[in-house]
């Protein structure tokens, strides 16, 4: 007879978890951007759901990282910037709207977890596009009137096309003197015309803030009444007997 006899070992044994760093990411709230004018603009809120990975990660720090890709639009010297909030700012200088063109950036959210055991620090990339296009030149087709008395502050507008998106046009000259812009919007712009020192005639010049000089038709300071007013000064002396 053979007596199997079963013996019970108790062993402990350490296991040790390794935190690995979780990928971050985010949405886009826009892929492709058309842009049509000079300066800054800034986009709120184009990066949304901004996520550190997962939840025992929320003390990382998080940031945007922008790699512009091979272009030949060298005109587009100032890249953009992508704040942590996900704002994203372009400016396009006067000289990148004359020339226009296309610049790509590869956009990756970045976060200081590291790589350690494995672990994923960047974000997949989304690929952002921004276009910059040169608008259409101003086109002046009338003037309403085409004609003030010299010394004389008068309403003219401008109609015609394409004077842009109400803020471009930044400059009215008429016979070469700057008129006070009131409002404007693309089809028309009304000004309002500075008195003169003496009678011109001269050519209507409107400048954009896209970068163009735009002369056309003719504009007139003429001559007019002047009226003097002469005012008669009466007093009133009283002799006093000394």
């Amino acid at each position: 007879m053979i007596l199997t006899y079963a013996i019970a070992t108790t062993v402990n044994v350490a296991v040790t978890v390794i935190p690995v760093n979780q990928k971050p990411s985010f949405t886009a709230s826009l892929t492709e951007i058309n842009i049509t004018a000079s300066g800054s603009m800034t986009f709120n809120n184009w990066a949304t759901n901004l996520s550190k990975g997962s939840p025992n990660e929320n003390s990382q720090t998080l940031t945007f990282e922008l790699q512009r890709l091979a272009d030949s639009f060298t005109e587009f010297n100032q890249n953009p910037t992508l704040d942590a909030s996900g704002n994203l700012q372009v400016t396009v200088s006067p000289e990148a709207l004359q020339a226009e063109g296309v610049v790509k950036y590869s956009v990756t959210l970045k976060d200081n977890g590291g790589t350690a055991n494995g672990g994923v620090d960047t974000s997949d990339a989304i690929l952002l596009t921004i276009r910059v296009i040169r608008p259409p030149q101003p086109v002046i087709l009338s003037l309403l009137p085409d004609h003030v008395t010299v010394m004389q502050t008068a309403q003219v507008v401008l109609i015609g096309e394409d004077f842009g998106d109400g803020t471009d046009v930044t400059q009215v000259l008429l016979c070469d003197i700057e008129a006070t812009i009131v409002d404007q919007s693309d089809t028309q712009v009304t000004v309002t015309a500075t008195a003169a020192s003496d009678v011109c005639t001269g050519t209507v010049t409107v400048t954009t803030k896209s970068g163009y000089t735009v002369q056309a038709l003719t504009f007139k300071y003429i001559a007019g009444n002047i009226t003097h007013v002469v005012y008669l000064a009466i007093c009133q002396y009283t002799h006093v007997n000394s």
